[in-house]
């Protein structure tokens, strides 16, 4: 599997704050749009972060298309709690695409959206 990824600063805004993780053999893709004014940048890469920790301690027990469901909300629920325990207002977006067994499982929070796989190149 190939994959692509950028991120543009939005109109006149000063800073980039998206965040994105990539695992191209791990089949693991996740991108967070920090939210301008609400502490975006540390939101998105706490969110990130929050996130490929657990999957890092979930490697022990594999991840199967029959929990991806569960797991997945419970890896939103727990990077929501950790942007909320930002000092000051914080938000950001999440989407997560975890690719298993000729599978995709999405999940995500916010306005961001996925594209589904396409046989023509968008770019």
């Amino acid at each position: 599997m190939k994959t692509i990824h950028k991120s543009i600063i939005g109109k006149g805004k000063l800073e980039n704050e998206d965040s994105f993780l990539v695992r191209e053999k791990d089949g693991i893709f996740m991108v967070a749009d920090g939210m301008s004014g609400w502490n975006g940048k540390k939101a998105s890469d706490t969110a990130i972060n929050t996130i490929s920790n657990s999957l890092e301690e979930k490697r022990a027990c594999r991840l199967d298309n029959d929990n991806m469901s569960t797991t997945l909300k419970k890896l939103l629920k727990e990077a929501d709690r950790e942007v909320t325990a930002l000092k000051g207002r914080s938000g950001t977006t999440i989407d997560i695409c975890i690719v298993r067994d000729n599978a995709l499982h999405l999940a995500h929070i916010g306005d961001s959206r996925v594209l589904p796989p396409v046989q023509e190149p968008l770019l």
